[in-house]
């Protein structure tokens, strides 16, 4: 089994915001893939895949960022999935926009929801999908993140969006190599 899991703020104010690329990128996948994501006792909205060798499960967190980690932590409990088979995709300021970034693992670079997780698992081996947003023009990082995308920026944001769909989906079909060989 595999899981793909997206990052962002679940309230309405937040859908635009740099910060929830991770769950415009959760959307687009399950658009691709025709699956239809449904409210779960996970605080997430998860939709199945099968058919691929092992059922992939495509989940938009329904918490805030910075407590990402506790839906996470009820699936791996569920599921019994390891951390190696989770992807975790998020928005990364260091990296310029229209740009992605596949790693097997790594530190959480200051990224809250990324701490939030590796807390909860206990580890930071897990396999993650960094979409850029950057560079930041701020010194505080919050007003940044939290910021909507600026309307000439949307012709940036919406092929990205796809192509990383398309890479969690890679990533599910074949590991993390191919992706780091193709996206990086």
């Amino acid at each position: 089994m595999k899981v793909i899991f997206g990052l962002g703020n679940p309230e309405r104010c937040y859908r635009d915001t740099r910060h929830n690329i991770g769950i415009m990128v959760i959307e687009e996948l399950a658009r691709q893939q025709s699956i239809r994501l449904r409210s779960s006792r996970f605080d997430a909205a998860v939709g199945k895949v099968a058919g691929v060798g092992e059922p992939v499960w495509i989940v938009r967190s329904s918490v805030n960022m910075n407590c990402s980690g506790q839906p996470l932590l009820g699936i791996t409990r569920k599921t019994g999935v390891s951390p190696a088979e989770i992807l975790v995709i998020c928005d990364d300021f260091n990296i310029d926009l229209g740009r992605m970034r596949f790693r097997r693992r790594g530190s959480s670079g200051g990224h809250r929801g990324l701490e939030s997780i590796a807390s909860c698992l206990g580890t930071e081996d897990f396999p993650r999908l960094r979409v850029g947003i950057g560079p930041m023009d701020m010194h505080d990082a919050v007003p940044f993140v939290l910021g909507n995308f600026l309307e000439d920026q949307w012709s940036i944001v919406k092929p990205i969006v796809i192509e990383a769909a398309r890479g969690a989906w890679l990533w599910a079909i074949e590991g993390i190599e191919p992706c780091m060989n193709r996206h990086n």
